[in-house]
This record gives C-alpha cells, structure tokens and sequence, in this order.
C-alpha cells in the first residue's frame, strides 16, 4: 500500500529509527541539536495533529518518505511487500510484462518484455505511465505500480504514457496474462551469411541457450554476428558475467562493483576461453538495455571485441542489497555500483525535475547527460565514456512508426483482422506483400473498428501512407498462426531500421577493426547545419 509522505523527509532520520531513538522509543544519542529538533517536531506532530497516528503509523511515513530521497532503487519493504518481493523474483506471474523503473522522478518502462501484453498492444521503452486505471502515478513508487499492474490473469487495467518529446497521451487497455519469458526467443544465420541472436532477459539459462545459438551460428558459417540487447532489461549478474564469456578473453574484467563497505568492492573476471571471436560482431542496444545488458556491453567495448551500435541504454548500473528487518519488513539498498574494465560507472544520476508528470524530459535531458560525461579508453585507445549507460560506437536511428501504425497495434486491430482474413484466405502465406485488393479489406475493417467520436477515426490518407508498415503488421500476424514465432519475428526485422543498417555495417567492414575504422570515420564525418 502506498503511503504518502507527511512532511519533507531529511535523510538523517532513518538515523534515528534504526537506532531505535525516535518517538521517545530510546534515548538521543550526544548532543546534536538537530536530533532535538526532530524529536520536538515529532513528538508536535503526535500529539497536535488534527488526527491521531499510530506511532507505526508514522514511522512507516517517515521510513518511505526517507528512502524517497535517496533513489529510486532503495525502498522499505514491509512484511507484505517483502513477500511480494520474494514471489516476484522465483517463478512465474500475471502481469502485463513490462519492467518498469523511476526515471528523474517519472515511473519509466524501462522495455516491454517480448511476446507479452503490453509487448503485444505496442507499449515501448521510454513510455512515461501518468496514469493507471484512471488514477495518477506521480508520487507512486516501483511498489506502488506494480501491485496495480499485476493481477489475475485475464483482468484488464488502464494505462495512460506520455511518450516521446511532446508528450503525446496514448492509452492502453491490457489484460493481465502468465509472463513467461525465453532467454534467447529467436536466433538464426540469414542467406547473407549474418547471424542474429535476441536475448531478452539474463536468467538462469541464459548462458546455456546462447551458447547453443552460438555454436548453431558457427557451424551455419556465419560472416558476422549481430548480438541484440536492445530492451533486454537485465537480470543475473552472474549470468551477465558469464554471456561477457563467450566473447572476452580468458582472464580480462568484465564489471567491478565499488560501494562504501569493503565487501562491496568486487571484480568478476572472465574464466573460460571465449568461443565466439572468429567473426565480426556488432552488439545493438538502446535506452531499454540496462543493468546486465550494459555490463555485456560495456565489457564487450572495452575490450574491443565488439561493436556497439544503436543508443545510448538505460544507465542503470546500481547493486540492490535486500537487508531482512527483525519485525519481518526489510530495506533494499543500494550498496554499490558496476564500473565497466576501462573503471567507466554505468549508472546514470537521477536529475529531479520541477515533480509534474509531463516535465522537461528527453531533449533536456539528453542535453545534460553529454554534458556531465566523464572520458575513458578501451583497451586499443578508442575514447569510450562513463557516467551515464553506454554509448554506441554507430548511432542507428530507431524505427519512427506513424501514429495511425502504433493506434492500429494498441486497439489490437492486426491480431483481429488476420483472425478473419485466415478464414477467408486459407494458406495465404506470410510471405507475399498485401495486393491493393487484400490492404482494400484491411481499411475497410479498420473503419468499421473506430471509434465514433471526431478525432478517432481512421484517415484513408494516413493508412494509405503507413501501407509498408500495415503490410508488415498483417503478415507478422499470419507468420505467427501458419508457421512460428521466429518466422513472425522475421517480418518485424524487415521494417526494424537498426537492425538493417547494422546488417549493411558488415558490407561495408568485412573485419572487426574495418568496424571500428567505419566508427571512427562516421564520428569524425562534418555535420551539415
């Protein structure tokens, strides 16, 4: 249960309820005026404010009103919140599977996860969630969405983002769904002789199945290897330490954690041989790839047996340490920070803009985030940078989706209409673009779907104009009943702008070093203004 905040919190009075002082429960500890003056200002609020608290009351409003100042990771967990924790993290649930996070104040998809509700209905990193089922998120934490997000299976919730620099409104209505996720959901060598492998998540299997991918690539004679963290949230740092394996020599650092206590203090070297550096590789991330995601990358950058292409990820390279209370709750504390090998920090700092839902975001933001960036060298002397996630050798513009495309995937409308069109165009095929007449039977449905109110209805114009990506929606649909999910994957890969161009990279850069070679010269390219 959310609980909101009396007062400002000051970070010294966690001081003061850890040491069992505060609400007259013990004794000041020396003479520091400033402890007087909170047990003044609490012992005023126990006894004049206009309702009675229960101390338990109140101490759990102080206790989240202090882990509110320090970041969005650290959190008191009562008893129950503790047992969700517990569930959360072992097995299966019902959700909408998207990971979320607290970005510069603003609840944050950090990525949708693959082949799940919100996956599915068209929720993308970077949304901003301001609203859930009709109520505001601003002053919720990770906590407080979450156990609105999740429920039983087939129920549905209202989620409102503002998404992109102008903030536009979309709504979503989800139903809730088992999320269950594959490590390595697709991987296959095309006819060009490139090798692409998607991991999605670091789990317990992770580095099983992608080496098992991996050696399918190489037996397949695979020319080049495209490896795609992009909104791979993270997950096992032991999972994160071993993937970094399969690429980085045997005995280089792949991530050191550094905190204030000495046993925080930790480097993870690789131990095994890496399998995989006979070929080209090109990694792809984006502002969804975080934690995990960016320790693989930024070990695979620093030591210069990859390239790193796309955007910037996430920044989020903080270590959460669960420490167990004796009434049962518990605090999750950030006790260190992962630096990649060249001793770059991956997290990001919060920036705590003026608290509206819709303040000053991504073009501000991405402002102050060069700006801030501190300079580093891998291991061949190219210039890489820390203080803010890891940034892409290549930057690959993303797939921009026109409203009309990204409305059509948030009402459903592509699964619906291929339902139908199935049955009245038995083994069709994926492969075929759409003829005028079948794209004719898409808009006609499309309008019989909308909204009577002005301002939602479809335009012939704008579907005709977004035909190339409907196409792809429609054939993704049938390639996903007729033959499998890696074949409907496919077909998102042919309208997906990163993944193209990083293939084209390995036209023009037959070796590693001709990659990093391409790099340098696009950096050093003059910008027209």
């Amino acid at each position: 249960m959310r609980i909101p905040r009396l007062f400002p919190m000051l970070p010294f009075m966690i001081l003061l309820l850890l040491g069992g002082w505060a609400l007259g429960l013990g004794q000041a500890r020396g003479d520091d005026p400033r402890l007087r003056l909170i047990d003044e200002v609490l012992g005023k609020v126990r006894t004049q404010y206009v309702e009675e608290m229960p101390d338990s009351v109140l101490v759990d409003r102080l206790l989240n009103g202090f882990f509110g100042e320090l970041d969005p990771y650290s959190q008191f967990l009562d008893r129950a919140e503790f047992t969700n924790l517990r569930i959360g993290t072992s097995g299966t649930y019902h959700g909408l599977g998207i990971v979320i996070s607290l970005r510069d104040g603003f609840l944050t998809v950090i990525s949708p996860m693959e082949g799940t509700p919100a996956y599915r209905m068209g929720i993308m990193a970077g949304d901003r969630i301001i609203e859930i089922d009709g109520e505001s998120t601003e002053g919720f934490s990770l906590n407080d969405a979450v156990e609105r997000m999740r429920g039983p299976k087939g129920s549905k919730v209202k989620l409102t983002v503002a998404r992109g620099r102008d903030f536009r409104r979309i709504e979503y209505e989800v139903t809730r769904d088992k999320i269950e996720l594959k490590s390595v959901p697709y991987s296959f060598v095309g006819a060009d002789g490139v090798a692409y492998i998607r991991l999605s998540q670091f789990a317990e299997e992770t580095t099983h199945d992608l080496s098992q991918a991996l050696a399918n690539a190489q037996r397949a004679g695979a020319r080049g290897l495209i490896l795609d963290l992009r909104s791979n949230p993270g997950g096992l740092l032991t999972q994160a330490v071993e993937v970094s394996e399969q690429f980085v020599p045997q005995g280089k650092l792949i991530v050191e954690t550094r905190g204030r206590q000495r046993s925080q203090n930790r480097g993870f070297s690789s131990r095994a041989r890496s399998v995989f550096d006979q070929v080209p590789l090109i990694v792809l991330v984006n502002e969804g790839s975080a934690s995990a995601s960016e320790i693989v990358a930024g070990a695979i950058q620093d030591w210069d047996v990859g390239l790193i292409a796309g955007k910037t990820s996430f920044g989020k390279g903080s270590v959460q340490t669960v420490i167990d209370l004796s009434d049962g709750s518990a605090i999750k504390l950030t006790t260190a920070k992962y630096y990649t090998p060249s001793g770059r920090c991956i997290h990001r700092e919060e920036r705590r803009p003026d608290p509206t839902v819709t303040a000053g975001v991504d073009g501000e933001g991405k402002a102050h985030h060069q700006e801030s960036r501190d300079l580093h060298h891998t291991a061949m002397g190219r210039e890489v940078f820390g203080g803010g996630g890891i940034s892409p050798d290549i930057v690959l513009e993303e797939t921009d989706l026109s409203e009309v495309v990204v409305d059509i995937e948030r009402r459903g409308l592509f699964y619906e209409f291929t339902t139908e069109f199935l049955k009245r165009h038995p083994g069709r095929g994926a492969s075929p673009p759409t003829t005028d007449a079948e794209f004719g039977e898409f808009v006609t449905f499309a309008h019989e779907r909308e909204p009577e109110e002005s301002g939602q209805r479809f335009e012939d114009a704008d579907l005709t104009a977004a035909r190339a990506d409907i196409d792809r929606g429609i054939r993704r649909e049938i390639a996903r009943r007729d033959e499998s999910d890696l074949a409907a994957w496919k077909i998102v890969l042919e309208g997906d702008r990163q993944y193209q161009e990083a293939k084209k990279l390995f036209d023009q850069a037959k070796t590693l070093r001709e990659l990093f070679q391409l790099a340098d010269s696009r950096r050093e390219a003059p910008v027209a203004h």
